[in-house]
């Protein structure tokens, strides 16, 4: 008796332990359970845990009633701890993704049944026949005699268990040798309870009644968290390896030392259509169409390449080596590249229609580094200068040398804003020197296409075309246009005077003779003499426009006579002067000159007087009263003479001064006697000055005055 007490209080000290340890071990994955991802485990632990919670329980309880439901806590453990270490097992051997739609639909189908049955035993009997009190010394002990189902349960949680070490008793065969210790450990864990509970099913039992399966199944539990949380294996051996191994884009095929595969991925699977079956266990040459001996070390490390059907596969082996440097097996990488392939056959052909199209169109492709600065390509525009492949620049530096320096800064400021990110495309016309020393014009278009990490351009890429005829077209064209322009001003403007300023003093002329032709004999002498005064002035006003418009027309057709010849140009104005003081008495007008006695010009006669009589008169008409007209002259050190007609007039507002010698705007206006003006005048003044190779240029600000310069070839 007293032997008897004292081993039901170890066994009953041993259900604690076992029941203590297990919890402890499943808090503890739970705890862990965002680092690790393992409810099988946590489950397991706490299925072993309550197994041996609820047998201690179910000894020390003294009722009937209150060992049955402790009995039912017992049997919640027994019928969860197959389903849990299966589970954990499929997971840990890389079988889950194969039997997980199995383990969500049917594995806990007949545990919980068991359950079911075993809580309504006393309206079937089909889990226990018979269920009763037995009288010991130390107290009253739960027997039963087990009925139908318990034996549909008990196959049921062999089954699996025996599953359970099928799966760890294979995967011994297939692992590496660095897993095959942790693996083994397992099996011998997972094989402890099976043993201990077929003794115990078989009658072997310590006390009569000593069931130790719950104590087998915590060293099962303590080892399996042993594998997992202190050699690291459950977290890369072998579950995130193989979800990394599975969801590789690549196939991967891994063959042991008999050329047998061992593992396949999904890639490799579906890329050789093997879909449908199992490879494993098949020599690699027969699953895969491109034969390949191992034993040939050559060929290691290096790709093939197979038309598999419509397909495009890239194969390379290489040898898996052991931590001490042997050979473990061999790794066949297999990569689909119909797309890249097919894609470089197209590249290919766009590549060769590129090439044709740009070297019709003149296009010359290079390329910059943008760290050292050198230049690949870029070679036919500059063999079209003259240059020889040795003289063409093999930097941008080079290049820099040979840009017209008026276009220079441009093109590097252009180029820097889009090296800044501030365009998408670079695109600059510029001058570029060639071998003769004369500049041609030349495209550019590029664009970045590399950056670092910090966005500074690394590459530039481009093409250069010689747009040099283009540019010459362009600007003849453009000579043309502008020329039109003028033309057509002039026309505009010839036609305005005809039908405004000469037809105005015309129908003044008429006006006062038909006046003079009704009623002279009633007009006394004072009256006819006003009217012969004005029919005076507007005969000189038609005068200087007939002859103003004659002078125009002939230099503008090209048809005026230009003969230079050394003339003295003092002498000229005197010439001159005789015309135009009339009309500064007539106003009151001081008429000065101070131009040098011995100063000479090289300039035709006629056209020189033209300009003085058209800018002396100008000078009256616009000067009130009272006022003084200056000419001065002198030699500057260019090699030409410097008039100027200055005048205390009324000035001119920026607007006329702007348009003065255009003949496209009409800046005339009346003198400050209401004299006519046509502004004709200053223009044919800039046209003879010109045809002398001279310029012309007024200063004046309104209400000051005006003076109008002009130069003329020295005689020297």
């Amino acid at each position: 008796m007293i032997i008897e007490f004292i081993e039901l209080r170890v066994y009953l000290l041993i259900l604690i332990v076992s029941s203590v340890i297990t919890g402890i071990l499943a808090l503890y994955v739970w705890l862990k359970r965002t680092s690790i991802n393992t409810p099988s485990l946590f489950g397991l632990l706490m299925a072993i845990s309550l197994w041996s919670f609820g047998a201690t329980l179910e000894i020390l309880a003294n009722t009937i009633e209150v060992k049955s439901f402790f009995n039912f806590i017992v049997y919640t453990g027994i019928v969860s701890i197959p389903v849990f270490l299966f589970v954990f097992t499929i997971e840990f051997t890389q079988n889950f993704k194969r039997y997980k739609k199995y383990i969500n639909r049917t594995l806990w189908i007949i545990p919980l049944t068991s359950l079911l049955f075993l809580a309504t035993n006393r309206f079937h009997g089909l889990f226990y026949e018979v269920s009763g009190l037995s009288p010991r010394l130390w107290g009253d002990l739960y027997f039963v005699e087990y009925g139908v189902w318990w034996w549909v349960h008990t196959a049921y949680s062999y089954t699996l268990i025996l599953s359970s070490i099928f799966l760890l008793v294979r995967m011994v065969f297939l692992c590496s040798p660095i897993q095959r210790g942790v693996i083994k450990m397992l099996l011998l864990s997972a094989l402890i309870p099976l043993v201990t509970n077929m003794v115990y099913i078989f009658g072997v039992r310590p006390m009569g009644f000593v069931d130790i399966t719950p104590v087998g199944f915590m060293f099962t539990g303590v080892i399996f968290f042993w594998a997992i949380y202190k050699k690291n294996f459950f977290r890369v051996k072998p579950i995130a390896l193989n979800t990394l191994f599975d969801s590789l884009p690549e196939g991967i095929i891994v063959v042991n030392l008999k050329e047998e595969i061992v593992d396949i991925n999904v890639s490799a699977a579906l890329l050789l259509r093997l879909t449908g079956s199992n490879p494993l266990g098949q020599r690699v040459k027969d699953v895969i169409p491109y034969f390949f001996d191992f034993s040939n070390s050559k060929a290691f490390n290096k790709i093939h390449f197979i038309n598999y059907g419509n397909f495009y596969l890239e194969i390379e082996h290489s040898v898996i080596a052991g931590e001490k440097g042997g050979v473990l097996g061999y790794m066949v990488r297999i990569k689909d590249v119909t797309q890249r392939t097919m894609e470089g056959k197209k590249l290919k052909a766009a590549t060769q229609r590129l090439e044709l199209a740009s070297h019709a169109a003149g296009l010359d492709a290079w390329e910059n580094d943008l760290i050292t600065g050198t230049r690949v390509g870029g070679v036919k525009v500059y063999l079209e200068l003259g240059y020889t492949k040795e003289e063409i620049p093999d930097s941008m530096y080079g290049i820099y040398q040979l840009i017209h320096p008026d276009d220079l800064s441009d093109v590097i400021k252009t180029l820097e804003e889009h090296f800044e990110g501030e365009s998408t495309v670079y695109s600059k016309d510029f001058r570029i020197r060639d071998k003769k020393g004369e500049y041609q014009w030349v495209a550019n278009y590029a664009r970045v296409v590399e950056r670092d990490s910090a966005g500074k351009p690394l590459r530039l890429v481009g093409i250069t075309q010689n747009i040099n005829q283009r540019k010459l077209v362009e600007d003849r064209i453009r000579r043309q246009n502008e020329d039109l322009i003028r033309v057509n001003a002039e026309k505009d403007k010839f036609f305005s005077i005809i039908a405004h300023d000469l037809k105005g003093p015309f129908q003044g002329f008429i006006g006062l003779t038909e006046l003079m032709s009704g009623s002279i004999d009633e007009m006394d002498k004072d009256e006819l003499q006003s009217i012969i005064r004005t029919l005076n002035i507007t005969a000189k006003n038609l005068y200087e426009l007939l002859d103003n418009l004659l002078n125009w027309a002939v230099v503008k057709r090209g048809h005026k006579k230009f003969d230079p010849q050394k003339l003295h140009l003092a002498l000229l104005f005197d010439d001159v002067r005789e015309i135009v003081d009339h009309m500064a008495d007539q106003k009151g007008i001081l008429l000065t000159s101070s131009i040098p006695t011995g100063l000479n010009v090289l300039a035709d006669k006629e056209s020189l007087r033209t300009i003085f009589r058209n800018l002396v008169s100008n000078a009256i008409k616009f000067t009130p009263s009272g006022g003084s007209v200056t000419l001065k002259a002198y030699a500057n050190d260019k090699g030409y003479v410097v008039v100027s007609v200055a005048d205390t007039g009324i000035g001119m507002p920026d607007q006329i001064k702007k348009n003065l010698f255009s003949i496209s705007t009409k800046v005339s206006r009346p003198g400050t006697n209401n004299e006519p003006s046509t502004g004709l005048g200053l223009i044919l003044c800039k046209e003879l000055v010109e045809k002398h190779g001279g310029t012309i240029w007024v200063e004046s600000h309104e209400g000051q005055g005006s003076t109008i310069y002009f130069t003329v070839p020295a005689a020297n």
